[in-house]
């Protein structure tokens, strides 16, 4: 063209045919990379579901992906401590066929009360690269909703209910029982926070409560 060798008619019939098969090149290219099947993320590859040489569609399930790490924790807790666990709040899972505890962080909590359960839903995230903790798993969780580090706890099988409240059969230095009306508090697993009616370091009974009765003479054996 700028040496006036072809004309405007030619140049544009050929950059038209040129223009004409980088579309064609563009086309096949895509329809082989709708050849190779690619993950949407990085995870590891469960059962296949087709065998090779199977005639497939779009609606057919070849195999399925699970990223395993991290991994997401589902679970809740009552509605009564919903505004105690906030975002970035720590928790401690376990599971049976893993050993020891791993921990992680509380990333989204959801804006609503289940009205049958009467909970709230949270999510965590935690690291699993070793891939001990696989999708699907129950864990147990531990939530720290509140710390008091002067709370006096006693063993649940201390605490006895009464109609106007609990009791726990507390021993004098004289090694007799003496019964004290206690307010409780929290509640784990396994203690019971005491409020009101017992002091730091009172020796509560364990065993034997249901027979225990106000002035009888006991022998320490064992104390925790």
């Amino acid at each position: 063209m700028e040496r006036e060798a072809i004309s405007q008619e030619e140049y544009d019939i050929v950059l038209n045919q040129f223009n004409t098969n980088l579309a064609d090149i563009n086309l096949i290219e895509a329809m082989i990379r709708q050849t190779v099947i690619r993950a949407p993320f990085d995870g590891v590859i469960g059962l296949r579901q087709i065998s090779e040489g199977s005639v497939i569609t779009p609606n057919d399930v070849i195999v399925n992906v699970v990223n395993i790490d991290p991994i997401k924790i589902d679970f809740s807790i009552p509605e009564r401590y919903a505004n105690v666990v906030k975002q970035g709040a720590e928790i401690t899972f376990t599971n049976a066929a893993v050993e020891g505890e791993s921990t992680g962080k509380v990333y989204a909590i959801a804006p609503n009360i289940d009205a049958t359960t009467r909970t709230v839903q949270l999510r965590a995230i935690s690291q699993n690269k070793d891939g001990n903790f696989l999708p699907g798993m129950f864990v147990g969780i531990k939530v720290n909703l509140n710390v008091q580090d002067d709370a006096i706890m006693v063993p649940s099988e201390s605490l006895i209910p009464e109609l106007e409240g609990y009791k726990v059969f507390a021993v004098n230095s004289e090694e007799k029982i003496e019964e004290k009306k206690v307010s409780i508090g929290q509640r784990t697993d396994r203690e019971v926070q005491i409020t009101d009616g017992l002091e730091e370091g009172d020796l509560v009974l364990t065993t034997g409560v249901i027979q225990a009765k106000e002035g009888m003479t006991v022998e320490i054996t064992k104390t925790y």
